[in-house]
């Protein structure tokens, strides 16, 4: 019985890049994204939109929920809640979610042979303003243009 291409058989996965369409393959990280990280705090960094925290509005808030509890959120919370952040996602919220999806689903990764599929290893979670930017994100990851109906005037896309 084939062991499968996540168990560590014959039939590793070593690269999703495979499964990409050519759409995803040409997709390249945008330089402007990560430029915040090499900018210390004395530069004032206009092309990411990073703006000065001063000129935020809140300075604080206290949040009450309809069970009665309520929530804090910090000065310095909420100059990072107010920024722009990483086009991935902010950091704190992405880990926050890959330990919740290996606590809870224990999915299949990519770890380096011998070890188990669930130790932290290759997951990546993907954070995105809702489902149907996911589910279109998906697509252009995996169905070839024209790929449906290609030849009878219909296209994916």
């Amino acid at each position: 019985m084939d062991p499968g291409p996540l168990t560590g058989g014959s039939h590793r996965i070593d690269d999703y890049g495979r499964y990409f369409t050519k759409l995803a393959r040409r997709l390249k990280s945008n330089i402007f994204g990560d430029l915040v990280n090499y900018f210390g705090t004395h530069h004032l960094y206009l092309a990411g939109g990073l703006p000065n925290s001063e000129t935020f509005p809140f300075v604080d808030a206290q949040i009450q929920l309809r069970n009665g509890q309520t929530v804090d959120i910090t000065e310095d919370e909420m100059q990072v809640a107010l920024q722009y952040g990483n086009n991935r996602g902010m950091l704190q919220l992405r880990e926050w979610l890959t330990e919740l999806q290996r606590r809870l689903h224990d999915p299949p990764t990519l770890p380096p042979p011998g070890v188990s599929p669930s130790a932290n290893s290759d997951m990546i979670t993907i954070t995105t303003n809702g489902c149907t930017e996911a589910i279109s994100k998906i697509m252009q990851l995996v169905l070839e243009e024209g790929g449906l109906g290609a030849g009878r005037g219909g296209n994916v896309f």
